[in-house]
């Protein structure tokens, strides 16, 4: 597995990735609810990052981090396709993106999840995301955590 910062050159690939994990979950792919990822440099690089996981040439997972205002960042776009679950993958993304806000200067780092998104809720939980309220517009989520980083 090599894990790499998103690239333009691999946008098709991205874009296709999602569409697959979408139609593994039942969801319908729109570019309604997936506009930042057709914006990967400005939505999520410009003040954070992207992270592309692959097994040899193929990507099978992804996680991003961005900026919400002064210190508060926002962890989205955590994916595997379904073949790469269970094998600890999401854990190391995760782990990834929060060492990346840690050393970036970040006090709080949010999420929003599904109610059926148990492999994601119980990584947030297992890392002392808390529930708080609604603080973003998405129409999907159902929960909405924080962790807050100790000095």
């Amino acid at each position: 597995m090599t894990l790499d910062f998103y690239k333009p050159c691999t946008q098709g690939e991205v874009e296709a990735f999602f569409k697959e994990c979408f139609e593994a979950l039942g969801w319908t792919w729109e570019l309604g609810n997936m506009e930042d990822i057709y914006n990967i440099p400005a939505v999520y690089q410009a003040t954070g990052q992207f992270w592309c996981l692959y097994d040899g040439e193929k990507l099978v997972g992804t996680i991003a981090l961005r900026t919400l205002s002064e210190g508060v960042g926002e962890m989205k776009r955590l994916y595997l396709l379904p073949a790469y679950q269970g094998k600890g993958l999401g854990g190391m993304l995760f782990d990834t993106a929060l060492r990346y806000a840690k050393e970036s200067g970040y006090q709080r780092i949010r999420a929003d999840t599904e109610y059926d998104c148990f492999a994601s809720r119980h990584l947030m939980n297992k890392n002392g995301f808390v529930e708080i309220g609604r603080y973003n517009d998405n129409p999907y989520a159902e929960i909405f955590l924080e962790l807050t980083f100790t000095a």
